[in-house]
């Protein structure tokens, strides 16, 4: 297990800002199903993690969004494009 704190409010209003969340490793991508919410690496800024929730698996890999529609700062797929499985470290428990 991973302890994390959420940090911002793009995952408003399922996780606040300082939220304490748990997260299982991922061994096995193929158990991420559309709704998750994942704990992965930012795919161009280094050693940034984000929470996001699963809206789309696309040929193996993730379209991972915030839930918070009010804010557009949020950097996801939106911006980034789509997530390669290495990106991705867990899975909310």
């Amino acid at each position: 297990m991973t302890a994390v704190n959420a940090i911002g409010n793009s995952m408003e209003p399922s996780i606040k800002d300082g939220d304490l969340l748990y997260f299982k490793p991922i061994i096995d991508v193929s158990h991420i199903l559309v709704d998750d919410v994942v704990l992965c690496k930012h795919p161009y800024i280094k050693n940034l993690k984000m929470i996001k929730r699963v809206k789309k698996i696309i040929d193996g890999c993730f379209f991972v969004q915030g839930d918070n529609v009010k804010i557009f700062e949020s950097s996801d797929s939106r911006s980034f494009g789509l997530l390669p499985p290495s990106k991705i470290i867990g899975k909310l428990s």
